[in-house]
């Protein structure tokens, strides 16, 4: 699915644009924070708690990395 991707930005001139990371959801850490976090299919796998702990982990990757809005920390 990650080479197919990989290829289809490459077509178009976006490769350069995109950064995929394959790594454990709950402890990736950035060096900096990213414009779109993108998760596919990753949420489903875990309990609703943990759910809830990927999710705000997840929106402390994206933006100023001030950590999970107040829409994401209220997940029910």
């Amino acid at each position: 699915m990650l080479e197919r991707c990989r290829t289809l930005l490459a077509r178009d001139g976006h490769h350069d644009d995109v950064t995929f990371v394959v790594d454990d959801i709950r402890q990736f850490s950035a060096p900096h924070s990213f414009d779109v976090v993108v998760a596919n299919f990753s949420l489903n796998v875990f309990a609703l708690a943990e759910a809830r702990r990927v999710l705000a982990h997840l929106a402390t990757q994206a933006g100023s990395g001030d950590g999970p809005s107040q829409e994401l920390s209220q997940v029910s």
